[in-house]
């Protein structure tokens, strides 16, 4: 067994053990267009940009620049559902809806892309909707992303539904381990 087998397993153990969600709230269900831009090309574009701090209208802007004009509102919520999924892992900090790079956020496009997988796989375990299913998935032997985000409304689960999943495509897709044991009773219907 590898040692980084052993810290995903060692993490995944330790969540199990010491199971800490006793709620799930809207945030908690991640929202992004893809998963570079909440990670790479967020930490590229705030720190090319002095990291001097942005809204969301802004980091929509800088992400979606590819010559297509768009409204205010479109931006604000491209680089709003960036950005919170950013802060979620653990590389961008947001205050009164502005947004900062954390010190993962600065180094994370520093890394090589095996060491962007390594850590993205760790910060993804972080999220409190990944934490419970696969808590769930564990001790109740079944787990449902229907019952989960059961406080969403139906639109607002589907339309999140394939983010969610795609961390766990992500997770599963690291072959670090066999997280079969964590992620096969996990059902997304």
């Amino acid at each position: 067994m590898s040692q980084k087998t052993d810290e995903i397993s060692s993490i995944l153990k330790e969540q199990i053990k010491n199971y800490d969600v006793d709620y799930l709230t809207y945030d908690d269900v991640v929202q992004f267009s893809n998963i570079e831009d909440c990670t790479t090309n967020l930490c590229r574009v705030v720190k090319s940009n002095g990291d001097s701090g942005f809204g969301y209208v802004d980091i929509g802007k800088l992400l979606e620049d590819d010559g297509k004009e768009r409204n205010d509102g479109a931006y604000r919520k491209y680089g709003e559902n960036q950005v919170k999924t950013g802060e979620q892992l653990g590389l961008v900090h947001i205050i009164d809806a502005t947004c900062f790079l954390m010190p993962f956020g600065y180094v994370y496009n520093d890394l090589d892309e095996n060491q962007k997988k390594l850590l993205l796989a760790r910060m993804i375990l972080r999220n409190k909707l990944v934490k419970r299913l696969i808590y769930r998935s564990v001790v109740d032997k079944k787990s449902s992303y229907k019952r989960e985000t059961g406080f969403l409304k139906e639109s607002t689960q589907t339309r999140r539904r394939a983010n969610v999943k795609r961390l766990f495509d992500f997770l599963y897709s690291s072959e670090e381990c066999d997280l079969s044991v964590y992620f096969d009773n996990i059902v997304f219907d």
